[in-house]
């Protein structure tokens, strides 16, 4: 059984906190490494993770900490009222329906204008080889696996789900995780 070294561990941490301070949704993989830890018999490093997701975020929660005197208050909140209240504040949060499922998810994942698969049909190979990935490193291929349907789907409910933008703005932060497989 192979051990995760805790230096590994400890930047994985780090990456994961830099991350997340750089793309929000990044913290979608934090529950993700915590789960691969587990299975792998690892529970004594989840601390150690923790600790370097901390350190590693800490820089941005000292920038919100020192704009709005509270660390977890970004500084996009503090908008003018008239446009946070009107226009971005009702954009922002996530609502889960039957029809995230049937019409959004298929536009995230596949319609010229956002789709992850259109703008790189390369990564349609990561899901075959995911299967192929299982055999030798199943866990690894769980995680992988696990973070796109949750980043999928999390994309599909968001209220902004087309991010503002062409192409998929809030899934790539999994493009890492989805080349492992190829």
């Amino acid at each position: 059984k192979e051990t995760h070294r805790p230096l590994l561990v400890l930047v994985a941490g780090l990456a994961t906190g830099f991350a997340a301070a750089v793309d929000l949704w990044s913290i979608l993989a934090i529950p993700a490494y915590l789960a691969y830890l587990v299975m792998g018999g690892q529970v004594r490093m989840i601390p150690l993770f923790l600790l370097g997701s901390l350190i590693g975020v800490a820089p941005q929660l000292a920038y919100h900490a020192a704009l709005t005197g509270n660390p977890w208050h970004p500084a996009f909140i503090y908008h003018d009222p008239e446009i946070w209240i009107s226009h971005i504040k009702p954009t922002l949060g996530f609502e889960f329906q039957p029809k995230n499922l049937v019409y959004i998810l298929p536009q995230v994942l596949f319609f010229p204008t956002r789709g992850l698969f259109f703008y790189s049909p390369i990564l349609l190979l990561s899901v075959v080889g995911m299967w192929r990935m299982a055999k030798a490193y199943r866990a690894e291929a769980l995680t992988i696996g696990v973070l796109f349907v949750v980043y999928a789907l999390a994309n599909a409910s968001l209220r902004t789900w087309w991010g503002g933008s062409f192409g998929s703005r809030y899934i790539l932060s999994l493009l890492p995780f989805l080349s492992l497989p190829l």
